[in-house]
């Protein structure tokens, strides 16, 4: 199944949509903790930096994508009636983070889970789809077009077998991109909890820049439209002093220098696609996807800069998180702490705008342990 088709008349997510999504899944997934690094903090050399690590890889399935899947079936749940639960399944098409949380979600959820996965999966992704979430498999050739064609064909075969599976991309879904904004409002609420003794004003917004990773912009969308509206909001309110004094937050985008579609696309305000030769040429697997019409539209409209970063600096910013925070995590979620630390153009925009506390979105922990980038 192709990513569906967006148009600018349709409904727009709110804030309020992403609120709703928290309370929604609150309950199936982690809150997971926002912790501090005094070391990684210094070493960006920008003065009195503050990062926060909003770790995602401490998650159900060791990712964000809990929470967009848990409120996409929730939601689908909603609209076909809790009553025709056993008429009804999801099916999507994928090979990592996506794949597991679809299937961990409908399992706890009481429904029917159909994955596509490419045949050169790692197996113990697969098994992990198939044994541990109890999701039904379906193996194809490793290529987009045989992924949606066999999608396709499946739902089809459920149709003649009076049952139906609901496709649930894995980005290019409102309901997805709802369940991921909830990450951001996590973070803002744990981010002023951690600064009530601190001598910081009670209008000021919790963090003065975002960053999180882009592959397809499923994260990257929700959690931009909830921290800029957030903002919004705040300055809309009449308890708020001296408004014109208040400098808005940032948000910024990161990925990888060899697969830089949203780059390109941000910066040529068109959508462009990875160069398909480069695509497998990082060891960022979560960030090879390309952009929808829907996620840039949002990327547009809420996101202020997209940077990239090297393979290699994306290597010595995740083996400095094992060996400095004691904790794992994949490359993709690397991506953030290695602008901070190597970027000297984002240096120089935190020195211009006076970045004092940056929120980091630590999208993931599923790496091989045997198969370490620096081993």
């Amino acid at each position: 199944m192709s990513t569906s088709s967006f148009r600018l008349e349709d409904k727009e997510i709110t804030l309020t949509n992403i609120e709703e999504a928290h309370e929604r899944i609150k309950n199936y997934i982690h809150e997971t903790p926002t912790l501090t690094n005094e070391t990684i903090s210094k070493m960006t050399n920008i003065p009195n930096c503050k990062l926060y690590f909003k770790c995602e890889n401490f998650n159900k399935i060791g990712a964000f994508k809990i929470r967009g899947a848990t409120n996409a079936i929730l939601k689908t749940i909603n609209q076909k009636g809790s009553d025709n639960i056993n008429s009804f399944g999801v099916i999507t098409h994928s090979s990592g983070n996506h794949a597991q949380a679809l299937a961990k979600s409908a399992q706890f959820l009481g429904i029917k889970a159909t994955i596509v996965m490419p045949n050169n999966s790692p197996i113990v992704k697969v098994n992990a789809v198939q044994y541990t979430y109890g999701a039904e498999v379906h193996l194809c050739e490793p290529t987009i077009q045989s992924r949606e064609n066999t999608c396709e064909s499946l739902i089809n075969q459920s149709k003649e077998n009076n049952e139906e599976l609901v496709f649930i991309h894995p980005y290019d879904n409102d309901w997805i991109i709802e369940g991921q904004g909830t990450v951001t409002k996590e973070l803002l609420e744990q981010v002023t909890k951690l600064n009530n003794n601190s001598e910081t004003k009670e209008e000021s917004f919790p963090l003065d820049c975002l960053i999180a990773p882009i592959g397809g912009g499923g994260l990257m969308s929700g959690n931009a439209i909830y921290f800029k509206e957030k903002f919004k909001q705040q300055m809309n309110s009449d308890s708020i002093d001296n408004k014109e004094e208040i400098v808005a937050p940032v948000m910024i985008g990161v990925e990888p220098e060899c697969v830089n579609d949203a780059q390109q696309s941000f910066e040529k305000k068109q959508l462009k696609q990875n160069d398909i030769k480069k695509v497998n040429t990082t060891i960022c697997d979560g960030l090879k996807t390309n952009l929808s019409e829907r996620t840039f539209h949002y990327i547009l409209k809420y996101v202020d800069y997209i940077f990239t970063v090297s393979d290699e600096e994306v290597k010595k910013a995740m083996k400095l998180v094992f060996e400095r925070m004691k904790m794992v995590i994949e490359p993709s979620s690397a991506t953030v702490v290695a602008l901070v630390l190597f970027n000297e153009k984002f240096k120089e925009l935190a020195l211009e705008k006076k970045f004092k506390n940056i929120g980091l979105i630590i999208s993931g922990g599923n790496c091989d342990l045997d198969k370490l980038p620096w081993l």
